[in-house]
């Protein structure tokens, strides 16, 4: 980027030369984009690394399987508690650009007995994410599924850390479809009661859609599999997973589905999941179901609403603003903590009627006697009141 500056007159100084158009700063900016070279990445990949090598590597993993087996009850543990940010970050970095340690680990993964350390090479993989790392990824988990050698307990942790993929590839994409078309055959199209590894599998392939926005006919063929099954799911467990698959996609198209499975049912926990599943898809359709979801007489609903209200986009949020409010003369703590939350949030939309209100809320509080509220939600309130009179 080349950018011409031309010397100003100083405050004061008057110089004819200068038209006004010329008193302002002139840019020329180069239309070449920067490019990232791969040169570049491995320099960055090396100093990320820094003195960690394979063998180094290596040794780490044995130590982590030489310390004593975690008990059943944690079996979700996914880290090194040991292990420092600082090696985390190498490992990571080492894994992305040495092929010998990526065989290495997956190795590793093959032989080891010990959980946690499995569970730290993955997240050491998932952090890595990159396309050679993923295929290394999906192909450890077909041979771990084909081969029957998983709990389905950790197999669905696997199909979980899949989520987490920042940039999935479409093999990765398309390696979760198939798991869902795997489990949809082997149950004969059925929604099986209290099945986590089905109800996981849904989740993991719905949240790599999301991310997959240059293979749209793949994703369709997914959404319209996954439309039909919501209509047909039964029970509670069933619906609710499917209701959070659908919120995943972050896809319009399955409001009506969470309005008619989730936002209308009679079961507060499936109203509840609407409102987390409605807070990750954006437009009016889901704002309009969330805020008949915020009049729910269920706290715990109404609570769960603002929290999914937190990251909504900016016109959302600016559309709706006022429904908060009357939430403040709430009797639910539970609810009016949510409200603070979403204020703190985002304190620049925050008006004079909004202000009055805490400010009643903060002199009702001290003036009743009763102890309604908690020392630290009180200073939260006060916190708020004083931001906006200094800005």
């Amino acid at each position: 980027m080349h950018v011409q500056i031309k010397r100003l007159p100083t405050v004061g100084q008057q110089n004819p030369r200068f038209s006004k158009s010329e008193l302002n700063l002139e840019k020329e900016i180069s239309p070449d984009p920067f490019v990232f070279t791969d040169e570049m990445k491995e320099k960055i990949l090396a100093q990320r690394v820094g003195d960690l090598t394979l063998k180094k590597f290596e040794n780490r993993l044995k130590a982590i399987e030489g310390m004593s087996q975690l008990s059943s009850s944690n079996e979700n543990t996914v880290s090194d508690s040991n292990a420092g940010d600082a090696w985390l970050s190498q490992a990571v970095a080492l894994i992305e650009k040495d092929s010998e340690t990526l065989k290495m680990v997956s190795n590793r993964y093959r032989i080891t007995k010990s959980i946690q350390e499995r569970a730290l090479i993955l997240d050491l993989m998932i952090g890595a994410g990159s396309k050679k790392v993923q295929d290394s990824l999906t192909q450890l988990l077909n041979e771990m599924i084909e081969k029957n050698e998983v709990k389905p307990a950790i197999q669905e942790q696997l199909y979980q850390r899949l989520g987490i993929l920042e940039e999935p590839d479409v093999t990765t994409v398309q390696f979760s479809l198939q798991q869902v078309d795997a489990i949809d055959k082997k149950n004969k199209g059925d929604l099986l009661p209290k099945d986590e590894m089905q109800r996981s599998a849904w989740i993991t392939a719905a949240t790599l859609t999301s991310k997959n926005s240059e293979h749209q006919e793949m994703n369709q063929g997914f959404y319209d599999k996954l439309s039909k099954t919501i209509a047909k799911a039964q029970s509670p467990f069933e619906t609710e997973g499917l209701i959070l698959a659908a919120g995943n996609t972050k896809n319009e198209i399955f409001v009506q589905s969470i309005r008619e499975k989730g936002v209308q049912s009679g079961d507060a926990g499936l109203r509840n999941t609407a409102a987390l599943a409605l807070g990750s898809i954006p437009g009016e359709a889901s704002d309009q179901a969330l805020l008949t979801l915020m009049k729910d007489s269920n706290e715990n609903i109404v609570a769960t609403t603002l929290r999914a209200y937190r990251d909504r986009d900016e016109s959302s949020l600016d559309k709706n603003w006022h429904e908060f409010q009357p939430l403040a003369q709430s009797k639910s703590p539970l609810v009016r903590n949510e409200l603070l939350s979403l204020w703190e949030s985002h304190p620049n939309k925050l008006n004079s009627s909004d202000i009055k209100v805490l400010k009643n809320w903060a002199s009702n509080a001290n003036n009743s006697g009763e102890n309604t509220e908690d020392e630290n939600t009180l200073k939260r309130v006060i916190t708020l009141i004083e931001r906006y009179s200094n800005d």
